[in-house]
């Protein structure tokens, strides 16, 4: 699938890909992990299960990944190129600033500085980096003011249960938790887990709809 719309910014023009379904509940920016693209299976998934919720899904890859870099920008760059998105292919309407690990991060960092959105839906949240768990990316959390769900597998090696249970415990009441259980950082059931890949999309499609 090719991407359907770009977005010239100040070094590249990076690939949108918009899905518009008829009468859309509103719109969902999806930004993907820091080695994804907007085409990435797993964001396509996620993609998929917003549409089917009758939301219009707006993916793209960060400025790096279309200048042809593995390693990602900074932060405020990446924060950046979504707000850059988000501005130019939300046409009004509910908005609901979205991702996947580091595009997941980039959104609530978004959302913690006041950017206007009504919800906040991060999947596989990097709490820290692999191996290394005091390095905990928590601090901009408690600045969340919108409806925020962060959805993470039991077996995330960027995402220690017990810690971010701790984080969880000085957030404000609108930040709600959903754990995958047997499932890995990259959405994928763990070895040994016993799940078919189909029933982690099933989970998060039922669990969004409540």
């Amino acid at each position: 699938m090719e991407p359907n719309a770009s977005l010239a910014l100040e070094s590249v023009a990076i690939p949108v890909h918009v899905e518009t379904p008829d009468q859309p509940e509103g719109t969902v920016v999806l930004a993907p992990s820091a080695g994804g693209r907007w085409s990435s299976p797993s964001l396509t998934r996620l993609a998929e299960i917003f549409g089917r919720q009758g939301y219009r899904t707006v993916r793209f890859d960060f400025e790096y990944r279309a200048a042809g870099r593995a390693f990602p920008d900074s932060m405020p760059k990446c924060m950046a190129c979504y707000r850059r998105v988000a501005e130019a292919f939300h046409p009004g309407g509910p908005l609901i600033l979205s991702g996947q690990s580091m595009g997941g991060r980039v959104a609530s960092m978004l959302a913690a500085e006041g950017f206007p959105c009504d919800r906040l839906i991060c999947f596989a949240y990097p709490l820290h980096p692999e191996g290394q768990p005091e390095k905990l990316r928590d601090a901009h959390l408690p600045h969340l003011t919108v409806p925020t769900l962060l959805v993470n597998g039991t077996e995330d090696a960027l995402c220690r249960r017990d810690l971010m249970e701790a984080v969880l415990a000085r957030l404000p009441a609108n930040v709600a938790m959903h754990w995958l259980q047997g499932v890995d950082h990259s959405l994928k059931p763990a070895r040994g887990s016993g799940r078919k890949p189909s029933s982690v999309y099933e989970e998060i499609e039922m669990m969004l709809k409540e």
